[in-house]
């Protein structure tokens, strides 16, 4: 019976046990497989974030849109929008670069990899989401003056 069921990784006897120090190859494996996973998650959310900043580059240069001559002082907003989605650009690298450093360690530096690039990652979702929520309240604040505002120019 205990050999029909060796696939369950506590029933085999070849299994290291974990003694804090070294752990078992199936956990090493889910470790790299979970940082792979992140990396391509980083990887889309920096391409998430450089089409933002073309996009919002393009509707700033942009000669058939719509332009409010009081409130030139809105485009201010997209700054800081830009340097939100920089920084989230920024982790994003250095979440590729842990990824990179796992796969030419020790095994048991993965842990400790894994545990900064997690940090890493968590620190570009922020500045991602917060990029985004500034993008959001200046169209929400361009939408609310271009509806009630009549002086607008095309």
């Amino acid at each position: 019976m205990k050999k029909l069921l060796s696939f369950i990784p506590f029933l085999r006897d070849d299994m290291q046990q974990d003694t804090g120090t070294e752990t078992a190859p199936a956990q090493e494996i889910s470790r790299i497989e979970a940082l792979k996973t992140v990396n391509e998650e980083s990887n889309r959310i920096i391409s998430w974030a450089l089409l933002i900043i073309g996009g919002s580059i393009l509707a700033i240069l942009q000669k058939d849109y719509l332009k409010l001559n009081e409130y030139k002082w809105l485009y201010f907003v997209y700054i800081l929008g830009w340097i939100a989605l920089c920084i989230s650009i920024y982790w994003g690298q250095r979440v590729t670069r842990s990824y990179l450093a796992s796969m030419f360690v020790i095994p048991s530096l993965v842990e400790g990899i894994s545990e900064e690039t997690n940090k890493r990652f968590k620190r570009q979702l922020t500045w991602f989401m917060g990029g985004v929520a500034i993008f959001a309240v200046w169209m929400i604040t361009f939408l609310t003056i271009w509806i009630f505002n009549g002086k607008i120019i095309t």
